[in-house]
């Protein structure tokens, strides 16, 4: 989740100057962002892969999105989740499946993603499930 954060504070160091901030910026300012190398640096990710794994499905709008960035940011401090969200805005649960399944779909495109929704809670459980059931990330994870 690091990446996430690290390249939302890189690209709104540069917003600071136009009064705005990652998610309410203009869709060309972002463009332009995203082919200026500054923006680009170890421990980051893509502008556009950060916006797709900031807008969880269901929730696609600014105040869903902003909620995600500072649940990542707490998430990143604590390591802890909670349940109990809003009206209108994404459980951890849901934020952190959504950031996996997009990571996946980005990374290994060719692994199987996740088919079944969360049974319960715990998210932590389920992905290790999943990761020990998917013969391609079993192989680099546990071997």
């Amino acid at each position: 989740m690091e990446p996430i954060l690290n390249t939302v504070k890189l690209v709104e160091q540069q917003l600071s100057q136009q009064g705005t901030n990652f998610v309410d910026c203009p869709p060309n300012i972002l463009a332009l962002l995203m082919v200026e190398p500054i923006t680009l640096a170890d421990n980051t990710f893509s502008i556009s892969l950060v916006q797709r794994m900031i807008s969880v499905k269901g929730y696609e709008n600014d105040r869903a999105r902003k909620y995600v960035l500072e649940r990542l940011k707490e998430l990143v401090k604590r390591s802890r989740y909670h349940i109990i969200t809003e009206p209108g805005l994404p459980t951890d649960s849901e934020i952190i499946l959504h950031i996996f399944n997009t990571f996946l779909e980005f990374s290994a495109p060719n692994v199987v993603p996740i088919l079944v929704p969360l049974q319960g809670n715990d998210v932590y459980k389920f992905l290790l499930i999943y990761f020990y059931t998917t013969e391609d990330l079993k192989n680099e994870i546990f071997e």
